[in-house]
């Protein structure tokens, strides 16, 4: 079941904050629509797999929920806001010519700002079932935006845009900042493993904060690493274990690992990436993909030194 986040933006819209020409009527109508005049709304980033079992279920049982859509201007069209995977099993169970699906039962929403249209599509799906870490990645930063342009138009809005964002989400302020990082530094390549559930959300967010130009070699070298080889055959002796450090000694351990990072105080890029590879490899102990990883920074490094002399 998705999660409730328990706040919703809407509900803290207040009409009369809108300029005039913007004010919508908030009454909701239900017509018979044919699916000709439905137009899918391009903003739907969701998953719509399993089209052909839940066209099956309404064949069988009937529709349970409504799809909701909004009035696209005085063409007669109508933009899809709600009900997506509905909307698309009444086109194939009537693609298949079973008789009654021409037509499907929608909520009107007399909404007419485009940025609140967009914003309920958001939050009817938020709710609707369990969303993928991607899909949380994408509502984050679009959420963030629409409240930004939002404010823009004159709305008044509790808080800042990050806040309103992980409020919406059921978040921390500090996980929206990371989803709606995720959104908007990861490479296309490798936002597609994330997409794809390759990589999680944590992996995604270390990898984000990289160069872009680094981002797809190390997810390449990552899964190198984890596609090798366990052995296999007699056990191993078990390695001996290192002493227990005390503070001081483990104090010049970290400084002794992190003399690799002089100069690099006056570039917050390459700190902060450095930063978070030395975390990466306490926590993940991989000192040959660090080696290789760390030899990549220090090229950049290298570069960036020549091109400001």
């Amino acid at each position: 079941m998705a999660k409730q986040s328990g706040f919703s933006i809407l509900s803290t819209l207040n009409p009369q904050s809108l300029p005039g020409e913007e004010r919508a009527a908030n009454e909701f109508v239900v017509e018979m629509i044919p699916l000709k005049e439905i137009e899918p709304n391009a903003d739907n980033f969701y998953n719509t797999e399993d089209i052909e079992a839940l066209a099956e279920d309404i064949k069988q049982n009937g529709l349970m929920h409504n799809i909701v859509v909004g009035k696209r201007g005085d063409n007669g069209q109508y933009t899809l806001i709600s009900g997506e995977r509905r909307y698309r099993a009444f086109t194939l169970l009537n693609s298949q010519g079973n008789a009654g699906y021409k037509t499907i039962p929608a909520v009107v929403d007399g909404e007419k700002n485009p940025l609140l249209v967009k914003l309920k599509l958001i939050s009817a799906n938020a709710t609707a079932r369990e969303l993928s870490d991607y899909e949380k990645s994408e509502q984050a930063a679009q959420i963030e935006q629409i409240a930004k342009q939002l404010k823009q138009q004159g709305l008044e809005l509790p808080g800042r845009a990050r806040d309103i964002t992980a409020q919406v989400l059921g978040v921390s302020p500090a996980q929206a900042g990371r989803l709606t990082r995720i959104a908007h530094d990861l490479v296309p390549e490798v936002k597609e493993k994330f997409a794809a559930g390759d990589i999680g959300v944590t992996e995604a967010y270390d990898v984000a904060t990289l160069p872009p130009e680094q981002q797809v070699q190390v997810v390449e070298a990552r899964a190198a690493k984890q596609a090798e080889p366990k052995a296999t055959g007699t056990a191993q002796p078990a390695k001996p274990q290192k002493p227990v450090q005390q503070a001081g000694e483990r104090e010049k351990t970290r400084n002794k690992t992190t003399t690799w990072m002089d100069g690099f105080e006056h570039d917050t890029e390459l700190m902060s990436t450095a930063l978070c590879l030395e975390h990466w490899n306490e926590m993940a102990c991989h000192p040959t993909e660090f080696k290789f990883l760390k030899s990549l920074v220090l090229q950049e490094a290298a570069m960036r030194k020549r091109r400001a002399e």
